[in-house]
Parts: structure tokens; sequence; C-alpha cells
């Protein structure tokens, strides 16, 4: 017997004793992406999730949305038939060795969560020797580093950094936020602004989102690449970045106003969540010119650090988002005002104005192909 249902509808195992991570999560994306769905997850009888946590939270944000369930009462092999793969075509052999390598980077044990089932009486012995149980059992987590010691004592090969809290989109709050306007958009906390570009500088869904990314992200790309963080805007905090520039989602001098002013509010309040975990923020003044009224909501006065996209036929917007973070800084207060990419013509005009510029991708390319000659 069998049923559908959509994805949202399937409830996490908030006692998961895999916290999962980074690295892991992105393979599972990329996976998903490249292959589709393989390997099934597994319900209880309520639509709680046993097994399959990580899976369910990544493909609801690369948009698989349905669900064929298969009811079953544990007494036959439920098998998953991909109809459009062959084995021994490059897609299915890639298939089998994503399916391996995702599981192998997705573990990881929450000693905590273990010592309390532990504790509960669950009877584990049947995955652990005894004495690694023991381990577990007299660890005192009053004490931050006994859990790394506690890793270290079962499984000697990972590093002490990985064991850093790993976020996901259940820890995301349902929240208001103070605001300054009539329309709710979320009101930046002045104290979390950036005052630096910390390097490295790289821009989300182009470079490689690793953990321990001890630096700055930007958002001066295609949507695509970051439309999945209004669902999980945790990904940015688990590479441990310094600081981020809110997300550029396009405002174009066609949008509605409606539609403008909600991609608005998604920045801000991702951006604000972001500033509560501790994450500095670059305010993003790049939207087209009918809407900057309302891309200047939610911005506190004195705020002093701002970036936009540069292009070189629209110099003139540059110069009129520049006056924009003036104002807003107020006091005779030179902004820190940040452009990115849009070659020689930019680069220029930003050494000629003080303002900081980051060249992009592209910029690079050429100028390695120039120098190799």
């Amino acid at each position: 017997m069998s049923d559908k249902r959509k994805i949202s509808e399937l409830i996490p195992d908030y006692a998961n004793a895999n916290k999962g991570t980074e690295r892991g999560r992105y393979a599972l994306e990329a996976s998903l992406r490249q292959y589709g769905a393989g390997r099934s997850i597994l319900l209880d009888k309520n639509g709680r999730i046993i097994a399959g946590n990580k899976t369910v939270e990544v493909a609801a944000d690369v948009g698989l949305d349905d669900v064929l369930i298969v009811q079953t009462d544990g007494t036959k092999i439920v098998a998953v038939q991909r109809t459009d793969l062959d084995i021994d075509s490059p897609e299915g052999r890639g298939l089998a060795y994503a399916d391996n390598r995702v599981g192998e980077l997705s573990l990881e044990w929450d000693a905590e969560q273990v010592l309390a089932d532990l504790n509960a009486g669950m009877d584990l012995s049947g995955m652990w020797k005894q004495d690694e149980l023991d381990v577990f059992s007299s660890m005192d987590f009053a004490d931050e580093n006994n859990e790394t010691e506690l890793i270290d004592s079962i499984e000697d090969k990972i590093d002490a950094s990985k064991y850093e809290r790993i976020y996901s989109r259940w820890d995301v709050p349902d929240a208001l936020w103070p605001s300054d306007n009539d329309f709710g958009i979320p009101l930046l906390d002045i104290n979390m602004q950036a005052l630096s570009i910390d390097q490295p500088c790289a821009v989300w869904g182009v470079a490689e989102r690793t953990a321990n990314m001890k630096g700055t992200w930007l958002f001066y790309t295609e949507d695509y690449r970051y439309e999945a963080l209004w669902t999980d805007p945790s990904r940015v905090i688990n590479t441990s970045c310094i600081n981020a520039v809110e997300p550029n989602f396009s405002c174009y001098s066609n949008m509605p106003s409606v539609v403008a002013m909600w991609q608005i509010y998604r920045k801000r309040w991702i951006a604000r969540w972001w500033q509560s975990m501790g994450v500095c923020v670059i305010v993003d003044l790049n939207v087209a010119p009918v809407h900057y009224a309302f891309n200047r909501m939610g911005i506190p006065a004195g705020w002093r650090t701002f970036a936009t996209r540069g292009y070189s036929n629209r110099l003139n917007e540059c110069h009129a988002e520049y006056q924009q973070a003036c104002e807003i800084a107020g006091g005779g207060v030179t902004p820190l005002f940040v452009v990115y990419g849009g070659g020689q013509a930019v680069k220029d005009e930003c050494k000629l104005n003080g303002w900081l510029w980051i060249p992009e991708a592209q910029d690079m390319r050429k100028k390695r192909r120039i120098e190799n000659g």
C-alpha cells in the first residue's frame, strides 16, 4: 500500500543522534541535484523520520517536494527501482559512489544525545563495544571540551573543530524582528555591522562552501545559487564566516513594488537572523533606483558599511548608492563602500572615489589570461 505526501508533512526527529556535517550536507545536495533521489527514507507510523533526516532537509531545498510512501510492517525489504538509470552507465555508477560517500561524510555522532539514550535504557551494545560505551557514560558535558575528547576516544580520527554545532533549517526561528517601518521589514542591529571586509571574500554558490571560511560571503551572482537560503539560512552560519553581505535577491525596475518589497524583506530578515547568530552584516544597496526608498527600510541611522554590484555601463548608479550610504552614515562619516566586479572601468572609478573594489572571478580569469600571454 502506498500514498503520496508533501515533504513538508514529514516530521523530523528532534532527538536525532547524528548531528551531520557541513561537508556531508553539500555532498548530499550535489548528489540530489546531479542524480536525483536514490536511497529511500524511513518513517514511523506517525510520519516521524527514523532515518533520512538530512536527506529530507536537503531534498526540500533542491525542490524535491513530493514523497511516495510505501507502507510496510518490516517483514519485507522495500526496494526503490530507478527506471531511468542503468548501473553500467556513468550516471548509475556515479549514484552508487554518491550513495556510499554521502553517508560516510554525513555522520557525526551527537555524543550528548547518545548518552541521554543510554541513560534512558537503550541497548546499543550491538553497535559499540562496551569500552566505547563506557567512554560515553564517563563524560561530564558541563565541560564543553569533553564531547571532543569523547569522540576522539571512540573514533580517533576527527579534528576537534569538526564538533562545532551544525545548524539546520529546524534551528531557524519563525521570528518577528523589531522594525522601523509600517511594513515589518526587520531593523538591522547596528552593533553587528561589519567594520572591515575580512578575507577571503567569496561569492556564495560560485566558491566552494566549506566550513571554517573565516572571511566574507557575497551574493552578487544568479539568484538560484542562494535562493535556498530563504528556506535554510543556517548554511552560512555553518561555514564559520566572519561577515556576510545581505543576499542580493533581485529587485528589477519592472518589478511590482510589492514583489521588490518582499525581496528586500527576505534579505533583511536573513541578515538580521545571521546577526543574532554572531555574523556581522554588510548592507546591500544593489536594487533598481525605483526601489531605493524601500531598500533603506530597516537600515538604522549611523550604519556605515555597504556593498553593491558594479557595472561599467551604470557607474551613475554606483554614485547614487554611495550618496545613500553617506546619508545613512550621517555626521560627516565616510562609509566603507564596497563594489564587486564590473571590470577595469569600475575599478578605476573606485580608485578615484576611495571605494573598495573587489574583482569578480571573471575579472581574475581575464587577468590570468593576459599575464599568461
